[in-house]
């Protein structure tokens, strides 16, 4: 198995460029076999990853340095959606061509990533703190991300909300409609244009409603600074409802 040097430099979400989403998604796409229907559905989940990242991508170049709350939230989204590709990544790590040192997880440290002149010591329980964080949601959410990975569209998100303790952000995440739809045991369409991605999650709240559960929060429901493109891709969804989507599936007679 390819390792990374014991020297190699820690990466940062303010690192990243299109570039690298490219040539990761690329490399991939390259590994998947296309008769598979497996395969197909992650091609689309990889679909839509890759366009959230390059436009969190946009977003943060565009951002100016003095900005750092700004800044800060488009660097966690970039980090979210690269550590993602590079989960799906894994599996193939032992294949040629694989590059270990390039195709790793990165940090948000805004601090590092535009050199502000926070200390060392702050930046360091930072890191701890959103590492405890972490691990205490990918231990909430290890049922549902197990089965999400047996359908082949990867694992939900972390959800990223300030000012929210590590016990209250373990209780949500944030999935693409195509894994929202994989629970419900749903079809995937492989392109769907903006008013069809909102008709899917209306049928995913009138399911809920049915469980008796609230709604999802679609991101980018309502018209915004998103472009029609990045609306209505995800929702952030609590525990509680990707459990019960889970066990639920499709209505009867649907």
């Amino acid at each position: 198995m390819p390792k990374k040097s014991a020297a190699s430099a820690e990466r940062f979400a303010g690192d990243l460029s299109k570039a690298d989403v490219a040539e990761l998604l690329g490399w991939v796409r390259g590994q998947l076999d296309q008769a598979d229907p497996t395969a197909r559905a992650l091609e689309v989940f990889l679909g839509e990853s890759a366009a959230v990242l390059n436009l969190s991508i946009e977003l943060r170049d565009a951002t100016r340095p003095q900005d750092g709350f700004t800044e800060l939230a488009h660097l966690q989204a970039i980090r979210r959606e690269w550590n993602q590709l590079v989960r799906v990544a894994r599996p193939w790590r032992d294949r040629p061509g694989y590059d270990p040192t390039r195709w790793d997880a990165v940090q948000t440290n805004a601090y590092f990533a535009r050199g502000n002149h926070e200390s060392e010591q702050r930046a360091m329980q930072r890191l701890r703190a959103e590492q405890e964080a972490a691990d205490l949601w990918s231990a909430a959410w290890r049922p549902v991300n197990a089965r999400l990975v047996e359908l082949g569209v990867g694992p939900a998100e972390p959800e990223d909300c300030p000012g929210m303790t590590a016990e209250e952000l373990a209780q949500i995440g944030q999935l693409t409609l195509t894994q929202t739809e994989a629970l419900l045991r749903c079809p995937a369409a492989a392109e769907r244009s903006l008013e069809q991605r909102l008709a899917a999650w209306i049928g995913v709240n009138a399911r809920l409603a049915e469980l008796g559960l609230e709604p999802v929060e679609v991101i980018g429901a309502e018209r915004d600074t998103l472009p029609d493109g990045a609306r209505a891709q995800c929702a952030v969804l609590t525990l509680r409802q990707a459990v019960a989507l889970r066990a639920a599936g499709p209505e009867r007679g649907r």
